[in-house]
Formats: C-alpha cells, structure tokens, sequence
C-alpha cells in the first residue's frame, strides 16, 4: 500500500497496519502460555506462507514483525500477555504512528486480515477512508475551472476522506480481541509521553518532503517536525503529549471518541483550512463504517493465498502467481537482466 501525509493532523493513508496485521494475524490461534515460552521479536518485515490449518492446539510460539523495533515489541509484549494478534496489531500499529508518521497513523484508512484457526476462516476488514458527502464534479478543478495540480490538490483538504482506522481497530478487537481495549493502547501512549528517538527513515524523510510540500509551512506539523525551523535529525528525543491524549481518550472513550466531538471537530477544521479546503463534515466521520467480508483467497499449487478484497491491491498477489504459472506451463523464458 501507498501511504501519503496530510499536514499537522497526521491525515495519512496507512501503510504500515496491513504488513502488521497481515503477519500478526497468523498468530490467532496461539495460547499465551506458548508465547510466553517462544516468542520472537522481528525488528524488519516478515513474510510467511501459511496452509489454513484444522482446529487443534497451536504448539508452535509466536513472531510479531512490524517496520519499526518500537512497534514490534509492543505487538510481542501483548502476545505475551496473553492477547490476540488482532490486540498485537493494534499495539504495532499504533506506535507506527508515533515513530513513523510518513508512513502509518490513525488519519489515515485501513485494510485488516485476520485469520481463525478454529474456523479456519480469513476475514478482510475494510477501513478505506471514505469521500465525503458533500463533494461534486469540481472537486479537483480551480476557481477558473482548470484542473488542480496533482501536488496542490493532495495537498489540501480536498484529499482528505473519513479515517478508517480507529473503526478498523475496534471491529476487529471486537470480533477477536481478548486483552481489554484500553490495554492495546498503554505502548503507544507511553512512549508518546516519555518520548521516542527518531529514526534515520523518519528524519531522512522530512529534508526531502519539504522540498516541495507543506508539511513545514503548517503551523502545526512544522512546530513538530522542524522545531526553530530545522528539520528533526536522527537521534532526536521526540515526545507527542497530543497524540498521546488522543489515543487515551479512544482508549477510555472507544473509537466514538475519534468520530464524534472534540476530536472529530479538530479533523474537520484542519482539513477546511486554506488553501484548497475540503468538504468533510461532522457528520461524515460519525457517519462512517466499515466492511468486514470474506478475504479473498485463492488455491495455488495447494495452499491458499488470501489478500484483502478491492479497493485494496492485494488482488495483485494471487494474479502475478497465476500469471507466473501459466508463463511457466507455456514455455516462455524468464527474462533476464
């Protein structure tokens, strides 16, 4: 997935939580006395294969694999504490969003698998951010009625759709999550109060950004991002008390608190600011809801590949397997460098 910015409020399309809930998913059907024994902590991606196996006892320990070390041993802490992967998930993610902001944060929407061993069942949960109600044929089109500017118009609030994580967290922690719901948050906020040190990836990023977005002339993100005007360096101690209240109060409020009230009122006066303001309402971001449907899988040379359903791209996956096998079957020659 393709994750963008959307300046102070963090209105960003989340790239990190479908990796994370992807490989943490797996981990469905593990008990925790197993994973207090044998669990691993994975500091860069993972990928694993799985055969959807029968209903029985899972003998075979745990991994958490998440971008950032931080969000990693926050998803194996709440495996070890006897959550769900669903809960790791959550916990990753939500730290992703503390350490990388480029990448994931709860502004932005969210595709989610997870997959049952007892049912033997993978389910895709669909946080896609939604348009909001309001918008028309003009959207992209100027004062004069020409056609925006591909980076002026990501640039502003008419980019903007309803975020769909925190919805995504809280009916998938509904459906599989065994640790209470504020517990999922306690890394996150933690770490947001006592601060974090900022990465390479982070502070490489901010120099580049700026060359030709508004992430610094912001007033909210450039006091973050570029304290006295300097972009954060790599090795920085970084604290966000504000978001830090925000996930305590969805953590003590549940997810009305992101979609309803204070919070929601500061969204939608961010995302009609100038220039370019948008048009999302309060009553689009209380209007919102998810989709959780069948994932869509697909039987490959004996196992299953399952992907989330459109508008995700994971459909690609099971489509450049077959296409590589018929290729294969056919006789065509790999192509060579």
């Amino acid at each position: 997935m393709h994750s963008r910015s959307h300046t102070a409020f963090n209105l960003i399309r989340l790239g990190g939580l479908f990796a994370a809930c992807t490989s943490l998913s797996l981990l469905s059907g593990c008990t925790s006395d197993t994973l207090n024994r044998s669990v691993s902590a994975a500091t860069t991606n993972a990928v694993a294969q799985p055969t959807i196996a029968a209903t029985g006892s899972w003998s075979l320990g745990g991994m958490a694999a998440a971008a950032n070390p931080h969000a990693t041993q926050a998803a194996v802490d709440v495996l070890r504490a006897g959550g769900h992967a669903v809960d790791a998930a959550i916990a990753a993610h939500t730290v992703l969003g503390l350490v990388e902001p480029q990448s994931s944060g709860i502004g932005g929407g969210a595709f989610m698998l997870v997959y049952d061993r007892q049912s033997g069942t993978v389910t895709s949960y669909n946080g896609r951010e939604t348009a909001p109600a309001a918008i028309d044929d003009r959207l992209w089109a100027n004062a004069d009625g020409e056609a925006m500017k591909f980076v002026t118009a990501w640039q502003s609030g008419r980019a903007t759709g309803v975020p769909g994580s925190v919805a995504t967290y809280a009916a998938a922690h509904a459906d599989h999550g065994r640790l209470p719901w504020a517990q999922v948050f306690t890394a996150a906020v933690k770490l947001a109060n006592d601060g974090f040190e900022v990465s390479p990836r982070l502070a490489g990023f901010l120099p580049r950004i700026a060359k030709f977005g508004r992430l610094d002339e912001d007033p909210g993100a450039a006091a973050y991002f570029y304290p006295g005007g300097t972009a954060l360096q790599a090795g920085d101690l970084r604290k966000n008390p504000a978001y830090a209240n925000t996930l305590a109060r969805i953590a003590a409020e549940g997810p009305q608190a992101f979609y309803r009230g204070e919070i929601a009122a500061a969204i939608v006066a961010a995302t009609q600011g100038q220039p370019n303001p948008g048009s999302l309402s309060l009553a689009d971001l209380a209007n919102y809801r998810i989709e959780a449907t069948p994932a869509l899988c697909t039987a490959v040379r004996g196992d299953s590949i399952c992907t989330a359903t459109p508008p995700s791209s994971g459909l690609a996956v099971p489509m450049i397997v077959a296409l590589y096998d018929e290729l294969s079957a056919a006789g065509v020659a790999p192509l060579t460098a």
